[in-house]
């Protein structure tokens, strides 16, 4: 933690909810307002603001006054009372409801500024008018820079003073306590549990793979987890899982860097959230404070932002994002599929820790999450974990929205019907590999279960997957119709047949077809055809003549082998 600046920083919008509960008819001037406040102190005429310090004034103090350049953040006590009562703010009584005439500040409707500007008019600045221009006094301060709280009525200047100071500590020590439960080595429960009663919400932290990692508090209307028998994790239902990787909203969410409101459209109640990034980038997780106990305030998105600072370095520090092992196994796989040399040594030692050996009995499976609006890592994150949580043997990474499962058969001889219950459940299409003896043939094993599941995908009939096997000749007719015409590529006699039969109305071609297709059994042609012997016999003949084609011919493995081939290109048209 030395290398890091862990100071807790408050804004003024954390200030107004503060001061709120004694002054509720307080208004509030956003400006640009950012979480850089160390402390509070008196304005004094001719001193020299600083943006770290809230300063406390009278308005006709400000009066006679010249704003700084740079952005100020001011608590101005107003002695006249204000009839307009227009409030910025959401306002609050001393339990935390809110006051039915005030706009809600988290609510995206209202002109409130979050971490982008983009959603909201004005870049953010309020579309009513400002209080202080309203009064015509200190219009200068209204810069579109400074944050501003007014108080009207009788408000003292030491009263205010005293105030702030309670509400600095009151944040400050519990930023205090996070960091000390850091120091002392503890866990993201003794986190969560601290903030649970600073935040008067539940908070709970989960992985990239919605797997909770902590929930000190559960409230009814939350999540539904399910205890993993073989993990002992508690994950999110298939059913919750499907929910979320559709809902553009959450997608949407899947981007974002800072604290912002989910709305209550999916859950039925408003969170706060703010995603855990990794060190190179990667989404790791999600903290999430749920509005059940008591309402959300504006102002504790920069908590939450702090908290998830705090869960972040924990998680790093103790390998819970992802174990090591588990982190380099995965590493190694995805290398692996894209092309990557691994030493054989380096592979034994890192499947070692799953139970399997270089030379066990595998499969790949390649299947893919649904691609929605914004980044769908962690739906195909959330997918590799159910996989893994329900299927023996299997270890599933995730690449972008694309899924590899990686199988081992010698643990798990039942495993396609494993996955067929999640391909139904999950409305996915699968492609299979060949069966493989060695991880070192991972990547082109990968390369089939893809072509499988693009060929898949191509016939669009009932079926949930394919294995490779099922298509490699359809893969084949494709690459050898890449550069010629199927008749092209096709036998001359067996098109020479097709032209006879169309000009004088006979089977030679479907005769010839059956003949070889049924390995040259006459009796089995025979009864295929719906004819005699004699007149197999008959036919077979005619062929001859027409095109010089004779048993020895078809003995031929080659030949054979080409018009099997033929015989292909020209049925699949």
């Amino acid at each position: 933690m030395e290398n890091r600046d862990i100071r807790f920083l408050l804004n003024l919008q954390m200030l107004a909810d503060g001061i709120r509960k004694s002054f509720p008819e307080l208004e509030f001037y956003q400006g640009e307002d950012e979480a850089c406040l160390e402390g509070v102190r008196f304005f004094q005429k001719g001193k020299k603001l600083d943006s770290r310090y809230v300063y406390i004034a009278d308005v006709d103090q400000l009066k006679s006054e010249i704003p700084p350049d740079t952005r100020c953040s001011l608590i101005l006590a107003d002695r006249e009372k204000i009839s307009d009562k227009r409030n910025i703010c959401l306002n609050r009584n001393d339990k935390g409801s809110r006051n039915a005439c005030a706009p809600d500040p988290l609510n995206k409707e209202y002109c409130y500024q979050s971490q982008s500007n983009e959603n909201y008019p004005d870049n953010g600045k309020l579309s009513v008018q400002d209080p202080l221009a309203e009064q015509n006094k200190c219009e200068k301060w209204n810069n579109g820079r400074n944050s501003i709280i007014r108080i009207s009525g009788e408000a003292e200047l030491t009263e205010l003073f005293n105030g702030c100071q309670e509400i600095f500590r009151y944040h400050c020590s519990w930023a205090d306590t996070l960091k000390n439960i850091v120091i002392c080595q503890g866990s993201v429960d003794d986190l969560c549990k601290v903030s649970c009663e600073y935040f008067h919400n539940p908070v709970f932290v989960h992985d990239s793979r919605l797997n909770v990692i902590s929930c000190p508090v559960w409230r009814e209307g939350m999540i539904n987890w399910q205890r993993d028998e073989s993990t002992g994790l508690l994950i999110t239902p298939l059913e919750e899982l499907n929910e979320f990787k559709t809902d553009r909203e959450y997608l949407k969410t899947l981007t974002t860097t800072k604290a912002d409101i989910f709305s209550a459209d999916l859950r039925g109640y408003r969170d706060i959230y703010v995603n855990i990034w990794g060190s190179y980038g990667g989404y790791e997780g999600r903290l999430v404070i749920c509005e059940i106990d008591s309402s959300l305030e504006p102002g504790q998105l920069v908590s939450a932002e702090y908290l998830a600072e705090m869960v972040r370095f924990v998680l790093e520090k103790r390998g819970h994002m992802e174990n090591t092992y588990k982190r380099a196994l995965e590493v190694m796989l995805v290398g692996m599929i894209q092309g990557k040399k691994f030493s054989d040594s380096e592979i034994a030692s890192r499947i070692e820790q799953c139970g399997w050996k270089t030379e066990d009995s595998y499969v790949c499976i390649r299947l893919d999450a649904e691609e929605q609006e914004g980044n769908p890592g962690s739906s195909a994150a959330s997918l590799c974990n159910y996989v893994e949580a329900r299927v023996q043997g299997s270890k599933a990474v995730s690449m972008h929205n694309r899924v590899c499962i990686i199988i081992n058969r010698n643990l798990n001889r039942h495993y396609t019907s494993d996955i067929a219950g999640i391909l139904r459940d999950g409305l996915f299409k699968a492609g299979f590999s060949n069966v493989f003896h060695n991880l070192t043939n991972l990547e082109s094993c990968y390369r089939q279960a893809s072509t499988a599941l693009k060929y898949c995908r191509k016939k669009n009939d009932m079926m949930w997957s394919y294995t490779f096997g099922d298509i490699v000749m359809d893969y084949i007719g494709d690459l050898c119709s890449s550069e010629f015409e199927p008749e092209e590529l096709c036998a001359y006699e067996l098109k020479k047949l097709k032209e006879y039969d169309a000009e004088n109305r006979t089977e030679l071609y479907k005769t010839l077809m059956t003949y070889i297709l049924n390995e040259r059994n006459t009796v089995a042609t025979a009864s295929d055809l719906y004819v005699g012997r004699s007149t197999l016999f008959y036919r077979l003949r005619k062929i001859k003549e027409i095109t010089g084609l004779d048993n020895e011919h078809l003995a031929r493995p080659i030949k054979n082998l080409y018009l099997r081939l033929s015989i292909f290109l020209m049925e699949r048209g």
